[in-house]
C-alpha cells in the first residue's frame, strides 16, 4: 500500500488512560451528584455532557477529515485530473418539482399556531389549577399558562407545518410529472 494512501483513512478513535479516567471522574461526579440534586436535574447534567461531548467529537472529527480531504486533493495524479465527464444535459434527470419553490405556508397554519397558543394556555391553567397542592395563587396559574401556550403554539406550528408540506409533496408526487414547456427545453 503506498504511503499516500495510508493517510486518506480516518483511524479508529483512540484514547489513553488519562482520559479514561478523566471520564471515569466525571461519571462518579455526575452519579454522586444525583443523591443530592435528583434524578431530574442529573439527567439534565448528563444530556448537556453528552452534547458537550458529541459537539468535540464531530469537530475533531470534521478537522481530521478536512485535512484529510486536502492532502489527498494536492496528491492527485495530473492525468486522472484531467479526464472529465460529458456534460449533463436536462433530460438526463427528474422533472424538476414545486417543492422546490420557497412559498408561505399561508393562513392555515397562523390559524393553527394561535390554536394552539389558546389550547396550550387553557390547558396549562387547567393543569396547574388541579395538580397544585392546596390553592394556586394567580401567579402560579399565570406561569403554567404562559409555558403551556408557549409548548402549545411550537407544537402546532411544527405539527401543521409538517403535515402541510408532506400533505403538498405526497399530492404533487401522485399527480405525475409537471408538464414542460418547450422553452425550458431549448434553455437546457
Amino acid at each position: 500500500m503506498p504511503p499516500s494512501a495510508e493517510r486518506r483513512r480516518l483511524p479508529p478513535p483512540q484514547f489513553g488512560i488519562r482520559t479514561l479516567l478523566v471520564v471515569m471522574t466525571i461519571c462518579a461526579c455526575l452519579a454522586a451528584a444525583s443523591t443530592w440534586i435528583g434524578p431530574l436535574p442529573t439527567l439534565g447534567l448528563v444530556l448537556l455532557a453528552l452534547c458537550v461531548g458529541a459537539h468535540i467529537f464531530g469537530n475533531a472529527v470534521g478537522t481530521r477529515l478536512r485535512e484529510i480531504g486536502a492532502a489527498a486533493s494536492q496528491e492527485v495524479d495530473e492525468p486522472a485530473a484531467t479526464h472529465r465527464p460529458p456534460k449533463a444535459r436536462a433530460s438526463d434527470f427528474a422533472p424538476k418539482s414545486r417543492l422546490a419553490e420557497r412559498r408561505t405556508l399561508g393562513w392555515p397554519i397562523v390559524i393553527a399556531t394561535f390554536g394552539g397558543i389558546l389550547g396550550g394556555g387553557f390547558g396549562g391553567g387547567v393543569w396547574t389549577v388541579l395538580t397544585s397542592r392546596g390553592p394556586a395563587n394567580p401567579f402560579n396559574i399565570m406561569v403554567g399558562v404562559v409555558a403551556f401556550a408557549v409548548l402549545g403554539g411550537i407544537a402546532s406550528f411544527a405539527t401543521f407545518g409538517f403535515v402541510q408540506v408532506g400533505a403538498s409533496a405526497l399530492r404533487q408526487a401522485l399527480s405525475g410529472p409537471p408538464k414542460r414547456s418547450p422553452a425550458s427545453d431549448e434553455a437546457s
